[in-house]
């Protein structure tokens, strides 16, 4: 009993440490991503056109549980105390952005599938609504009515902050969130070496077409401008042939040279205001990253179907061939039970011509009495043959159930005596005769 204690002890021990450390890592992880974020802010401190933080804390709740909350208050907390503001709206924002990752799971677990929600298209549908119209505005919400409160921000600014910071978050929700989860996940951990090198030729091709569009390295031309538009291959090749984690992944990767190139003056969307800058780079991200991952997601689901599919008609094909070899069996039954009932009538038949044959001669009212019996009981064991072989037709048909029942073993014996007996009568005659 004692061990058994110790040991449940030690299972909680490990738990706790468990449950502490993935804290831990969950609000480092969220504190360095929000300090990145802040660092692009333009219109206020806390209002930023790119906050990759609503991604980690969605796809956090996702993957730990709800009770992955307190990392996600503590690390916003001390992110946002330590950029602007007081305590207050600190702890205004950090509740904010608890709530916003908790509800967006919440609902995304209730109507989309949880981490399940990239599979088909009608789910990925779900997710990013409920990701634009529910989880984000409670943040931005929020956020900005307890700075305008305590007069952090200006009441004609609000609105644009509010557009600022809800899109921000709308941009780390299906920008960073799908990359965590799917990568995450346990089934998509399967990997080959052809699997691996297509990944990394899709990336290398994602991360030179992004350095060729966007990247601050390359002077910006009006020529280059539609160079921008090349995104869409390496996007398509994810979308058709790598499913939704590489797709994701694309749109990571194109996100982070897109969103460098910008904050360094480069790249088509380069503008003289920074946060109208970043804007456009949140519609351009979030007009290739929705639509390839429900294209992924379509793809996916034809190739979930076309395997079933093959698979069904593979396991039709052996049992067409499985029942083609049983009937084969059965025609070879029925062939050699036809060639022995047919060698089984040629004896009473012959029986029958025999006694045919003995009445023709002189015979004692006795032996024609015999004679005569003899003849009705071989019609009988005939008739008996043919109603077996009606028999066999109707348990083939499924008409007729077979039946085990006692039978008196003598009438089988004067069967045989009187299929056989005249025969053997006439071979020992013969054989008598040739012996004289």
């Amino acid at each position: 009993m004692s061990d058994r204690r110790s040991l449940a002890s030690d299972m909680d021990s490990y738990r706790s440490v468990s449950y502490v450390g993935g804290l831990v890592v969950i609000g480092v992880i969220y504190f360095a991503s929000a300090k990145g974020g802040l660092a692009l802010a333009s219109i206020h401190p806390s209002a930023t056109p790119i906050w990759p933080p609503t991604g980690v804390a969605l796809a956090a709740v996702l993957l730990r549980g709800y009770r992955t909350w307190p990392a996600i208050f503590a690390a916003a907390l001390i992110a946002n105390a330590t950029t602007a503001g007081s305590v207050a709206t600190a702890t205004a924002i950090a509740t904010g952005n608890s709530l916003e990752a908790i509800a967006g799971a919440y609902l995304i677990n209730q109507w989309s599938g949880g981490c399940e929600t990239f599979s088909t298209p009608n789910s990925v549908a779900k997710f990013t609504l409920i990701c634009v119209v529910i989880a984000t505005p409670i943040s931005a919400s929020i956020g900005l009515t307890s700075l305008a409160l305590f007069g952090y921000i200006e009441p004609e600014n609000f609105a644009d902050a509010w557009i600022t910071w809800w899109l921000g978050d709308v941009t780390g929700a299906l920008g960073i969130a799908p990359v965590i989860v799917l990568w995450a996940s346990n089934h998509h951990h399967a990997f080959n070496r052809h699997d691996f090198v297509e990944t990394a030729a899709v990336l290398a091709t994602a991360a030179a077409v992004g350095l060729i569009a966007f990247s601050p390295l390359i002077e910006q031309t009006p020529g280059r401008d539609p160079l921008g538009f090349l995104v869409i291959l390496p996007m398509l090749w994810a979308a058709l042939r790598r499913g939704p984690r590489d797709t994701a992944t694309v749109a990571l990767v194109l996100a982070g040279i897109t969103i460098w190139g910008t904050h360094m003056g480069g790249g088509p969307f380069a503008t003289p205001d920074p946060n109208a800058s970043f804007l456009l780079v949140l519609m351009f991200l979030i007009s290739i990253t929705v639509p390839s991952l429900l294209l992924s997601a379509d793809v996916e689901v034809r190739k979930i179907a076309e395997g079933s599919l093959r698979r069904a008609h593979l396991e039709l094909e052996q049992k067409v061939a499985e029942r083609t070899q049983e009937l084969q069996l059965a025609n070879a039954a029925k062939s050699r039970f036809l060639a022995m009932a047919s060698h089984d009538l040629r004896q009473p038949l012959h029986a029958l011509g025999l006694f045919v044959a003995q009445l023709r001669t002189p015979l004692n009212p006795d032996e024609r009495t015999k004679t005569i019996e003899r003849i009705d009981a071989t019609r009988k064991e005939m008739d008996e043959m043919f109603n077996s072989l009606l028999d066999m037709s109707r348990l083939d048909a499924g008409i007729l159930t077979p039946k085990m029942t006692e039978f008196p073993i003598g009438r089988l014996l004067q069967k045989i005596e009187t299929a056989f007996d005249q025969a053997t009568q006439k071979k020992g005659s013969a054989a008598t005769r040739q012996a004289k």
